[in-house]
């Protein structure tokens, strides 16, 4: 009988020393269209920042012919299964709204690259102090919270995209929309558009091919016309073009060239022994108003526009009331200037051509 007791004890001993410690363990997983996270735009900017007084990117135009300006823009992507999960990056860039190009496509699905991790860190420090970041809902710029831009490009999860378009001198001014799309290697397409704008500067320039304006010979109380033309470097021919990304009034002013006033401040016209007119492209028609007359010394402004990426022509004249010593050499000056015009309803697009030039 103690036998039996024996081993009954040895055999719960055994049975206390092989009996597993269990613990119950909750498992589950989301299964995603196309599998794995969706991924998302944190934040973008576009550069070069030409006013950093301002808010947003303000881009100036070359004002120079044919000149571009290359603008970049920057993304930040993230995606839960990142470095190498995001596959695609496309941007698009709109004109603005309102007239000449009615926020009509500029640029459709251009194709970002991704930086390397060092150099997207490094461009992220250099412009985060900036203000022209757009930071969208649900991030936040900096600091160590899941939501933070800074800290997931830190950790690696979320990298930068960068892509270059140019921006022709004379593309209309304005605030130009620009759309980012990110994809994932499973087909993931970001769910919102990260959309934000930047300026464009309204900036007036022109370029003319002449240097001096020689009137030919002029009689007693007759106009004299230097004709200009379209062909720019004809230095004989006056001809204006607009460097500047708005439409634009010219307006011209010259001095008496020594013929003075009359004594009784009545005679000629407005007092004076000379007057001048002057048009900015073809004449119209018979009763063509283009042509403006003007006395010496007063700022004009002829009426019609000298439009975007336009080159036209300038005709000048002369116009001697009595007579005046025919020996005298008479010499003056001019003077030209430009304004920013109001686009025209229904302007036209105008095709800009290549850039010659970038930078």
């Amino acid at each position: 009988m103690k036998k039996l007791i024996s081993i009954a004890i040895a055999l719960v001993m055994v049975l206390l020393i092989t009996v597993p410690v269990l613990a119950d363990v909750q498992t589950g997983v989301t299964v995603t269209q196309g599998g794995g996270a969706i991924p998302a735009v944190m934040a973008k900017w576009e550069t070069p920042d030409d006013n950093p007084v301002e808010s947003g990117t303000q881009v100036k135009p070359s004002l120079v012919y044919g000149k571009c300006v290359e603008v970049c823009m920057y993304a930040v992507v993230f995606d839960a299964e990142d470095r190498g999960a995001v596959q695609q990056v496309t941007v698009d860039v709109w004109h603005p709204d309102g007239e000449p190009d009615n926020g009509s496509m500029k640029y459709n699905n251009l194709s970002a690259t991704i930086m390397t991790y060092s150099d997207g860190l490094a461009i992220f420090n250099s412009w985060k102090s900036a203000n022209v970041i757009k930071v969208f809902d649900g991030f936040v710029l900096t600091g160590t919270s899941p939501e933070s831009v800074e800290e997931r490009l830190i950790q690696g999860d979320a990298r930068i995209w960068k892509v270059c378009f140019n921006m022709h001198y004379c593309q209309p001014a304005g605030d130009y929309g620009v759309g980012v799309k990110a994809v994932d290697k499973s087909g993931n397409v970001s769910t919102v558009v990260a959309f934000n704008r930047f300026t464009y500067v309204a900036m007036t320039g022109f370029e003319v091919d002449f240097t001096s304006v020689t009137y030919p010979n002029v009689t007693i109380g007759s106009s004299v016309v230097r004709p200009g033309d379209t062909s720019f470097g004809t230095a004989n021919a006056p001809t204006i073009r607009n460097l500047g990304n708005v439409n634009e009034w010219v307006s011209v002013k010259q001095s008496d060239m020594g013929f003075g006033r009359y004594a009784d401040g009545t005679s000629g016209y407005q007092g004076w022994k000379v007057n001048f007119d002057a048009r900015l492209g073809p004449q119209a028609n018979d009763g063509d108003t283009t042509n403006v007359q003007y006395a010496p010394d007063t700022t004009t402004q002829l009426p019609n526009k000298l439009y975007l990426c336009e080159t036209n022509k300038l005709d000048f004249s002369i116009h001697l009331w009595f007579a005046v010593p025919s020996a005298t050499p008479y010499t003056g000056t001019m003077c030209l200037s430009v304004a920013q015009a109001p686009w025209d309803t229904n302007q036209p697009q105008v095709d800009p051509g290549p850039c010659l030039t970038n930078g």
